[in-house]
């Protein structure tokens, strides 16, 4: 099979643009279930990703784009960035080789487990930042009317 190179970044999305599109599409699935709320609470280990979603607005492209999505969800955002090394569930989570595991730890203290998928839509929205790529500097200006 061939190598095939490609520019860097495409085809990829950074790490915090992705804590932040989790943060804000799972409680759409959730809205999708018929399960109703009026606030979210959005607890990561991702700083930048808290920081968006406290403002509901970002200067990066791509968390820009993702960000528009959160007011889809609800107007009251309550996000916390919390260490890493205190996140354990939330990454038990991010593989999915484990979920049976945690799902029965989480019945084992009592709580209600509610699993949704995610719509096609999202997974859609999320292929469209994927692709679109970072904008240039130089696009980026002429973007905001900050042409020389």
């Amino acid at each position: 099979m061939p190598i095939v190179e490609r520019p860097a970044g495409e085809g990829m999305l950074p790490m915090p643009a992705a804590e932040l599109f989790g943060a804000i599409y799972i409680p759409l699935a959730v809205a999708a279930q018929g399960i109703a709320y009026t606030r979210i609470f959005a607890i990561g280990d991702c700083q930048p990703a808290a920081i968006v979603l406290h403002h509901l607005r970002s200067s990066n492209d791509r968390m820009r784009a993702i960000v528009g999505g959160a007011i889809k969800a609800t107007s009251q955002w309550l996000a916390v960035a919390i260490r890493r090394e205190f996140n354990v569930d939330a990454d038990r989570l991010s593989h999915p080789d484990m979920i049976n595991e945690v799902i029965a730890d989480a019945r084992g203290a009592g709580l209600t487990v509610h699993r949704v998928d995610m719509s096609q839509g999202a997974w859609d929205d999320l292929r469209e930042v994927i692709a679109n790529g970072p904008v240039s500097a130089n696009k980026r200006g002429k973007k905001q009317g900050l042409e020389k």
